[in-house]
């Protein structure tokens, strides 16, 4: 909430409005977890007042919102608590499994979708160092490789690596590895050494995901990454050469090129929780392949 505060002040009204939005997407999605729901209400009401405040009358913030929360709620079998918000914001609430179906297709038709790009199955999360080892070395090559990071507030750096090519993705649990010196060592041959080498690394907008690397904690005397030399930020080339796309997020930049964007339904996850649903796996995945 400071933080978004300071946004107003200093950042612009409309990153405050957006930082609003993704701390209370955050919020509802521990909320949902430790089953406290009518804090939910509270949230929503924040982001209506924040968009309200620096005049956007759309709605799309509060539709948004309204609209995670109430998917996290059917994902977690909680009908009753959706039904009862649902009704409170004026929503249809359908859990007819028709309903249910329809409304999935489409999101696929929507969205950009793991089958839609990748062979094979959602990858599996990595949380030892031998598969870590035997993994990288399947995504040997010369070819880019994209990344992407996702934390949480409550951790201290990096909860979730992913690296993909454009044939292939894996998801690296970073504080399950980082925990041991094997773990440690394994992160500095193969994560380490990558972002150190040759081989180009590409990033959008990725100086806080390279921060929250960079922050998380390590076993052993040196950190697993200490230089990031292969790195390059694509979204400031990507705003040259297409002016309409500056200043815009990875989702609508896709959109531009692959004529779907991605689903950021899940961006505020509780991305340290384990296991990662599916869905936090497909997302995490999608946004290193983009």
């Amino acid at each position: 909430d400071a933080f978004a505060t300071k946004l107003y002040h200093d950042g612009g009204k409309v990153r405050y409005a957006e930082a609003r939005l993704q701390h209370a997407c955050s919020t509802v999605a521990k909320l949902v977890k430790n089953r406290h729901f009518p804090t939910i209400e509270k949230q929503v009401d924040r982001v209506d007042r924040a968009f309200s405040k620096v005049g956007d009358d759309s709605g799309a913030g509060g539709e948004e919102i309204r609209d995670f929360a109430l998917r996290h709620l059917r994902e977690a079998m909680e009908h009753d608590a959706a039904q009862r918000l649902a009704k409170i914001w004026g929503i249809e609430y359908a859990i007819d499994e028709d309903e249910v179906k329809r409304a999935a297709e489409a999101r696929r038709r929507r969205y950009i979708q793991w089958e839609d790009v990748m062979p094979g199955s959602i990858p599996s999360l990595i949380s030892t160092p031998d598969l870590l080892c035997s993994e990288f070395a399947l995504l040997n090559g010369n070819d880019a490789m994209g990344f992407d990071v996702e934390w949480a507030e409550e951790s201290k750096g990096a909860a979730l690596l992913q690296l993909a090519t454009t044939s292939a993705a894996m998801l690296i649990d970073v504080p399950s590895l980082s925990a041991t010196a094997r773990g440690t060592e394994a992160l500095e041959q193969t994560v380490g050494q990558l972002f150190a080498g040759p081989r180009t690394v590409v990033g959008f907008s990725c100086r806080q995901d390279l921060s929250m690397l960079r922050s998380s904690p390590y076993t052993g005397d040196a950190h697993w990454l200490t230089t990031t030399n292969a790195v390059v930020d694509v979204q400031p080339l990507v705003a040259q050469k297409v002016k309409k796309l500056r200043g815009l997020g990875l989702s609508r930049t896709c959109a531009h090129y692959f004529d779907k964007p991605l689903d950021k339904a899940e961006q505020c996850s509780l991305w340290t929780a384990r296991p990662l649903t599916s869905e936090q796996r497909e997302y995490a995945a999608l946004d290193a392949w983009a």
